[in-house]
């Protein structure tokens, strides 16, 4: 009994942890001059995604919680300076795959 009581303890803690986030992206008409990636930054990590005219990107998978998400034109050098006018969004913790 005690057994069976110590093994469900990880599965318990493994229950709590937060849903992480998963987007895709689709640039839809986007001008000629536009690039075609750009970085998602979540104020923690960057990661280099790709804006589709077409079809819906690939699924881009972000760390669990509360999220504001930026677009930036390269990595940030200081996430606390994020260029004024960058494109963001607040994403809450209970959305977890959104477009």
């Amino acid at each position: 009994m005690k057994l069976a009581i110590l093994l469900l303890f990880p599965c318990l803690a493994f229950a709590q942890q937060a849903p992480k986030h998963s987007c895709r992206l689709l640039f839809l008409d986007g001008p000629d001059a536009a690039p075609d990636t750009l970085h998602l930054f979540d104020g923690v990590e960057s990661q280099e995604v790709e804006l589709p005219r077409l079809n819906l990107s690939q699924v881009y998978k972000l760390r669990p919680g509360a999220l504001t998400l930026h677009l930036l034109a390269g990595p940030p050098g200081d996430p606390e300076k994020i260029p004024a006018g960058a494109p963001s969004v607040a994403v809450p913790a209970t959305v977890t795959d959104f477009y």
